[in-house]
């Protein structure tokens, strides 16, 4: 009868044992031994799109080279600036860090009062350049741009347009389409590039503005047609797509996404963070799986990332401004 009971409290003393050792935190092989526990990864936009998929992806491969997991939370809310004033107000101790977006992350100060200021963080650095799309519901009301502009001159403000989020990258695109081209195309705000597909695809708005990551689900499935694309040159995987320039529409305009800490975190630290992730950045496995979700690969270190929002500061502030777009 002893025996009949020693055996089932042995086994419950050794899976007690088993579990707080998988839960002991152990020294990372980084400065001080960082990282002896999870990383907290801010995303700053809801589930299911470009970015939040990035981030999956990368939190998934990053582990094996720094050490410790990469915990992705979702923050949603105001065009990033919610998951941002969260970093900013974060220990830089290198326990969290965040995605970037440029140029919401350049916008959505200029055009509404937020508690953060560039200043206040860390690039780390640049993991994709993701253009963006004019998309539309297929076998609907538009074969092509030019048909898309019509109608929009034809039926001022009833065009609707999804976009993710009020005050967001894809509402100033708009905003700049509607004073370049004399339209009223009317924004509609959503939170994330998701639920304006979404939207799209249901009938409840008539187009949408994803990145070509976020666009290919709509695309496979064949319920979305593509009108343009806001890149510089065509993209390899759609070649017979015209660029917007190509159309008379001046735009270029892409989600460059990154990473970034708060400011004072150890310089060592970013440098340790930085390099590992990197090298994530290079694992097969990663490069297999961002081009499965049409993410394009895109490196620039912190430095080069920091003058580019710079350089993206100094073009969409006059634009705001003459929008008047800016906080009131």
């Amino acid at each position: 009868m002893k025996t009949m009971f020693v055996r089932p409290l042995a086994a419950v003393v050794f899976l007690i044992a088993a579990l707080l050792a998988s839960n002991v935190v152990r020294a990372g092989d980084g400065p001080g031994g960082f990282p002896g526990r999870a990383i907290n990864f801010l995303c700053p936009w809801g589930a299911g799109g470009g970015s939040d998929v990035g981030a999956r992806i990368l939190a998934a491969v990053a582990e094996k080279y720094i050490g410790a997991p990469l915990v992705v939370q979702n923050r949603p809310g105001a065009g990033g600036a919610i998951g941002w004033a969260a970093l900013a107000a974060s220990r830089p101790d290198g326990y969290t860090i965040s995605l970037n977006n440029i140029p919401a992350m350049v916008l959505v100060p200029l055009m509404n009062r937020v508690d953060y200021d560039f200043a206040d963080f860390e690039p780390i650095m640049l993991l994709v350049d993701d253009p963006a799309l004019l998309m539309v519901k297929k076998d609907g009301i538009f074969n092509d741009f030019k048909e898309f502009v019509e109608y929009a001159k034809a039926n001022p403000g009833i065009l609707t347009v999804g976009t993710s989020g009020a005050g967001t990258d894809s509402h100033i695109v708009v905003e700049m389409i509607n004073d370049m081209l004399g339209i009223k195309l009317n924004p509609i705000p959503f939170d994330g590039a998701n639920q304006s597909v979404t939207s799209m695809l249901g009938g409840h708005t008539l187009a949408s503005l994803p990145k070509t990551s976020e666009a290919i689900a709509a695309l496979e499935s064949g319920q979305g047609l593509l009108l343009g694309v806001f890149n510089d040159t065509r993209l390899p995987q759609y070649p017979d797509l015209p660029t917007m320039k190509e159309m008379g529409l001046d735009i270029s305009y892409s989600s460059a996404r990154g990473l970034m800490a708060p400011k004072g975190t150890p310089p060592e630290i970013v440098e340790f963070l930085r390099d590992r992730l990197q090298k994530a950045t290079e694992d097969p496995e990663y490069i297999e799986r961002m081009n499965n979700a049409g993410l394009p690969i895109a490196y620039m270190n912190g430095k080069d990332f920091k003058d580019y929002y710079m350089k993206q500061y100094e073009a969409f502030k006059p634009v705001v401004e003459r929008l008047g777009l800016g906080p009131k």
